[in-house]
């Protein structure tokens, strides 16, 4: 397993990182097949949750990350899509996942995102040290899945200065 101790909520930094991370999104999956869909699934570290939104939920669509305090962050890792295998088969696909977006900051500065349609694991978005109290996640369109059109994230990681990268 990846070492995430540079990472909160994962966020974590060089210096003493805020360890209270607050997640909220446009709108979210009820539980269902043995899974919650929440937006602190977002920060969990764990691969084989997602924030997923409510089904039939019109766009736009977002996801946000408030932090405790303002910090510097030099990149964002976005894992999407729901990355899990399971009895129905490979999640990942099955659902929907960004296709692009945009990080908006506090500052209501912006940086586009995009992702291939099989990006598995993390992509990572470097940014030019951003101090911000909030990372939101803008999705501007999609890859549709192949059953549901609910759009599916597993984790959103922010990293910080001095982090080991």
């Amino acid at each position: 397993m990846a070492d995430l101790s540079h990472h909160v909520g994962a966020v974590a930094a060089a210096e003493a990182a805020p360890r209270s991370v607050e997640a909220s999104a446009s709108s979210t999956h009820k539980p269902g097949a043995g899974y919650t869909f929440v937006p602190s699934n977002l920060t969990d570290g764990d691969l084989a949750t997602s924030w997923q939104t409510a089904k039939g939920a019109h766009g736009p669509h977002w996801v946000r990350l408030d932090f405790a305090r303002a910090i510097t962050i030099t990149a964002v890792d976005i894992a999407n899509g729901f990355q899990v295998q399971d009895r129905f088969g490979d999640e990942f696909t099955l659902n929907s996942r960004i296709a692009t977006g945009r990080l908006r900051f506090s500052d209501g500065s912006e940086q586009p995102i995009a992702f291939d349609s099989d990006a598995e694991g993390y992509t990572r978005f470097p940014v030019a040290d951003v101090t911000t109290n909030s990372v939101t996640i803008l999705i501007d369109s999609e890859h549709l899945g192949t059953k549901w059109h609910d759009v599916a994230v597993s984790e959103v990681v922010v990293i910080q200065p001095g982090a080991d990268e």
